[in-house]
């Protein structure tokens, strides 16, 4: 995973950069193994005269397998920002993947409904079946015909 760090209106700083990168350490779990994968942060300050309040950004973009996830966060720290932008990254990859997991499930079971003669009928999320025309009356059976 190639990593592009972008700082805005702010110097870095050892212990920010050291803390980011153990951050992003987080994400090598959902993209270890495509090496095209990358991953922009741009660390900043929102403006140059405030001195209190959420003044301190994140965003973070994250480009893999011709999909892009993307947080923005503004915190009082640059290390509160960093975190919230993560978690926000971290959450759209499972849910992602909960996504890529289900749409395999979705298309083996219709893979096993024309396997066993049935019409997979309606959407995949509805999971409905129908018998084909050639065989028996109703089917009481697996988990998505049921």
């Amino acid at each position: 995973m190639e990593i592009k760090i972008k700082h805005t209106n702010i110097t870095p700083t050892p212990d920010v950069a050291s803390y980011l990168d153990k951050k992003l350490e987080a994400f090598k779990k959902f993209v270890e193994d495509d090496p095209t994968a990358i991953c922009e942060v741009e660390l900043g300050k929102t403006t140059k005269h405030h001195q209190t309040g959420d003044i301190f950004f994140a965003e973070i973009n994250l480009m893999q397998g011709g999909r892009q996830f993307r947080a923005v966060a503004e915190e009082a720290t640059p290390m509160a920002a960093i975190d919230r932008a993560k978690d926000e990254v971290l959450a759209e990859l499972g849910r992602s993947k909960k996504k890529d997991r289900i749409l395999a499930r979705h298309a083996g079971a219709a893979v096993k409904a024309m396997q066993k003669g049935l019409d997979f009928a309606g959407e995949l999320p509805r999971r409905g079946a129908k018998l084909a025309s050639w065989g028996r009356k109703e089917f009481r059976g697996y988990w998505p015909f049921k």
